[in-house]
């Protein structure tokens, strides 16, 4: 019978097989976790697998200044939450606006297949998140315009 000491280095080796050292530095220290008080723009959405993620967006000038982001998911939902927050930040919207499951695939430098509907995810909440502000300035100003 294995110790448990024995398991945790199994698993361990199993994990550090399957996901690239910048993934495990994302899932052991995630950045953006949480929210922001009055958000510029936000959303929540549902993946395929029932996770829930929810993005907050502070915007001045229309560059994002802050990203934040909450989940009930997995460690892979953690981990593109981050990644999506992280790569939107300091970026102008519509610069932000392309930013894709590809593109946080591409900086994970790969994850596994069974966890792409996660990229997809964060991919999806941003994208609502960046409608939810170009709505709301849509209401004060009439100036930008989003496209669904």
């Amino acid at each position: 019978m294995m110790t448990l000491d024995e398991l945790v280095h199994e698993y361990e080796s199993e994990i550090n097989g399957m996901y690239t050292d910048k993934f495990l530095d994302y899932f052991h220290n995630p950045r953006n976790i949480g929210d922001i008080v009055d958000p510029d723009g936000w959303a929540e959405d549902s993946g395929e697998c029932n996770d829930t993620m929810s993005i907050y967006l502070k915007i001045r000038d229309d560059r994002i200044v802050d990203a934040r982001f909450w989940t009930d998911g997995c460690g892979a939902t953690i981990v593109c939450g981050s990644v999506v927050t992280e790569l939107v930040k300091n970026k102008n919207v519509t610069e932000a606006i392309n930013i894709s499951a590809s593109d946080i695939i591409r900086f994970l430098e790969d994850i596994p297949p069974e966890n792409v509907h996660c990229a997809i995810l964060a991919a999806d909440t941003l994208q609502k998140a960046l409608k939810d502000y170009a709505d709301k300035n849509r209401q004060r100003n009439g100036v930008v315009q989003f496209t669904d």
